[in-house]
């Protein structure tokens, strides 16, 4: 009941004063027959409770207890009644208000007027009025049972096996200014709530992140004051949506400040541009191009993980360079092309989703499922290695992973480079590190 309702309830109760009392009055007959008609051991199992109610009903109305379970309407209840009446029509209208809208809440007139009276406080109100619900139960025949586990519902925060389910919060991610506050306001109230039995798990989160600001160019937090904002409506009118997009997964650590760049965004707008470009490479084939198979395999391991460990920036990037390598080929196959718009999804949809449905001709990306991967063929068959004369980088080297020892010096010494420092000199030794280095002794 707030001072509010009670004041618009008291303010209106004035033309109202005979049609209140007249209901409340309808109401009474309905609890006092259930009041008097109710099993007597039904009331004795919760003495402790309803005995307040009894000892000033009695006192009140001047009543008798009945130990029957028939209802009849007796010369008794007419005089209560009168005397009810009597004691509503004593009341002024802001006591008559509280007085009706605690009948309304409780739905029990008794129970009101010992509440409003004084005569019981608020914890014993509401158990006699778990009481009324068992009277009414076996007086009406309604499942007791059924009414005493809703009763304990109630004593509960939360459907238990409810909270087991939700709980904990799998991850909790905010503004850095005030996620860290919050979460220890609702930490503590877990810890309560757990050291007394209420929640089942002891921490609410199973993982914080809080995402840094994007500063002005100036490296100071933008403000109105200072005149550092970017306006995102401006950037999206010079170029589009996506690139925004793109730009601010690509910007930075997730969780760390980052200042805003002018420059970078436009490198964010070459790569889309790129993408778009690839288009004109595109021929049939639903095979990744051999020669791209690890690198694909590999980005979408990386992407995927990258996003799941809020890594924006470097699956952005990754994204980058699969990019690059397909724009070296003369051509690509669908399917090459296909991967690359499903991983830039995320970032740009609006260009990913025209490319998808113009070149490709499929349905909506967000419908489409992700794409996998292959373990095994993450790994590169074919690595670079570096070669040295003399402890000193004098080339590169191209060569099937796990090449013989005897292959792999005589590809070293076939670099046109490498034959330039060893020409005219003894070769002592070489060393193979396999598939890193090659280093070659020569005096």
């Amino acid at each position: 009941m707030t001072i509010k309702k009670l004041n618009q309830a008291t303010q209106e109760i004035a033309s109202y004063r005979n049609d209140i009392i007249e209901r409340l009055m309808k109401y009474a007959a309905t609890d006092m027959l259930l009041f008097w008609g109710t099993d007597k051991k039904l009331v004795e199992k919760q003495e402790k409770e309803w005995l307040p109610i009894l000892t000033w009903a009695k006192n009140e109305f001047d009543a008798k207890y009945k130990t029957t379970k028939g209802i009849e309407v007796s010369d008794e209840n007419i005089k209560i009644g009168e005397k009810f009446e009597a004691f509503l029509r004593g009341l002024d209208d802001k006591q008559l208000a509280a007085f009706y809208m605690a009948a309304l809440n409780m739905r029990s007139v008794l129970l009101a007027s010992a509440l409003v009276k004084g005569r019981i406080d608020a914890k014993q109100a509401y158990n006699a009025a778990y009481l009324e619900e068992l009277f009414q139960a076996d007086v009406w025949g309604v499942d007791s049972e059924a009414e005493s586990k809703r009763h304990e519902r109630k004593q509960e925060l939360a459907d238990i096996e409810k909270l087991k389910y939700w709980l904990p919060v799998d991850w909790y991610n905010g503004g850095m200014e005030h996620v860290s506050r919050h979460m220890i306001y609702s930490r503590f109230w877990n810890h309560f709530l757990f050291d007394t039995g209420v929640v089942p798990v002891k921490e609410p989160y199973a993982r914080r992140t809080a995402q840094g600001l994007i500063l002005g160019s100036d490296g100071e937090k933008m403000s109105k004051s200072k005149g550092n904002g970017v306006d995102p409506m401006n950037v999206i009118e010079m170029y589009g949506a996506d690139t925004l997009r793109t730009y601010i997964a690509f910007i930075g650590d997730y969780e760390q400040p980052t200042p805003w760049s002018d420059t970078a965004i436009k490198g964010c707008r070459r790569f889309l541009e790129k993408v778009w470009r690839l288009q004109e490479k595109v021929v049939d084939g639903d095979e990744y191009t051999q020669s791209l198979e690890s690198l694909i395999h590999r980005t979408i391991k990386e992407v995927d993980s990258d996003i799941e460990n809020v890594k924006y920036n470097t699956a952005v990037s990754k994204l980058m360079t699969l990019t690059n390598a397909l724009q070296e080929k003369d051509t690509i196959t669908k399917k090459d092309y296909e991967v690359l718009l499903k991983l830039l999804n995320p970032f740009a949809p609006h260009i990913c989703e025209e490319l998808n449905k113009e070149v490709l001709g499929q349905e909506s990306l967000v419908f489409a499922s992700w794409p996998k991967y292959d373990e095994n063929k993450t790994i590169d068959n074919t690595i670079e290695m570096a070669v040295q004369v003399n402890g000193k980088l004098r080339g590169t080297l191209k060569i099937a992973r796990d090449s013989e020892k005897e292959v792999v010096e005589k590809a070293a010494l076939a670099l046109e480079n490498v034959q330039n420092f060893v020409n005219g000199k003894q070769i002592k030794k070489i060393i193979v590190v396999p598939n890193r280095i090659v280093n070659i002794v020569a005096i």
